[in-house]
């Protein structure tokens, strides 16, 4: 297993947009749909003063990210894995319902994994608290640090089992720990770039979107705002908003998503060239 620039797969969402533009307007296309189902989903199935309501509109909401999450993460996977299959790379099946179960599971492994270096830690606090105050402190700080460095490490070292799992047609939630071995700061590296970049096309998407409503006399804010009345979306600004938002989520979902499945590429270039 060979290794790979961090700086190739930071930019890998940058090259997907510049050479498959069509990828992101497809891919915004899909956010819009989902921002209309999740307009839909709080317009008529959130009610604050009904629980049964509240609880089904929360259960809505989770499958619908679940499909959502699903798509685009198969779509990233596909443009850069498999170029040649799609040119947007969307398609709603089999691959996708793998994507939805190895976001169930992954979020189960860290949760499972948190509870217990919570437990372990708690328990030393515990225990060592009556013998000594200070050192009860040192341990209580540790666990804090231990417990967010969890969180890093973990999704970081589970992260190549997306691409992996899109490639070999099964799930394939462990085989990254294995191949992210001796590979965490570069991968952190390129996760960290992409995180900033995106962040920045989200605040420049904004500042344009609020530059437009400030034109005509209005404030991104408002316009933002979820409706309680169905007929508002349809109002052209809102209309605009919705669509300028879907681009942003689709340029910034490329360069979230994309850089996974290019360090996997680069470590797997005899299977995935």
């Amino acid at each position: 297993m060979s290794a790979f620039s961090a700086t190739e797969a930071a930019f890998e969402g940058f090259r997907v947009a510049r050479e498959r533009p069509w990828a992101i307007v497809a891919w915004a296309g899909v956010a819009f749909v989902f921002l209309i189902g999740d307009v839909i989903l709080r317009t008529f199935l959130i009610d604050a003063n009904a629980i049964q309501a509240s609880s089904r509109a929360l259960v809505a909401g989770a499958t619908i990210s679940l499909v959502f999450y699903g798509i685009l993460f198969a779509a990233a996977y596909r443009v850069v894995l498999e170029p040649n299959s799609s040119v947007n790379g969307l398609r709603l099946g089999i691959q996708e319902l793998r994507q939805v179960l190895l976001i169930l599971i992954s979020g189960l492994l860290v949760f499972i994994a948190y509870l217990g270096v919570a437990f372990l830690c708690g328990l030393a606090y515990v225990l060592m608290r009556p013998l000594s105050e200070p050192l009860a402190a040192v341990i209580g700080a540790l666990s804090v640090v231990i417990s967010y460095a969890l969180l890093i490490v973990l999704p970081i070292r589970l992260s190549l089992a997306g691409p992996h799992t899109f490639v070999e047609h099964r799930l394939r939630p462990f085989a990254s720990w294995t191949m992210s071995r001796g590979h965490f700061w570069p991968m952190l590296g390129a996760y960290v770039f992409a995180t900033v970049f995106a962040f920045v096309v989200i605040l420049l998407g904004m500042a344009i979107l609020a530059g437009l409503f400030a034109f005509a006399g209005d404030t991104v804010q408002r316009i933002g705002a979820t409706p309680t009345n169905f007929v508002d979306n349809l109002k052209p600004l809102r209309i605009v908003y919705l669509v300028g938002t879907s681009f942003i989520i689709a340029q910034a979902w490329a360069i979230i998503a994309c850089p996974a499945a290019s360090i996997f590429r680069q470590l797997n270039r005899e299977a995935v060239p």
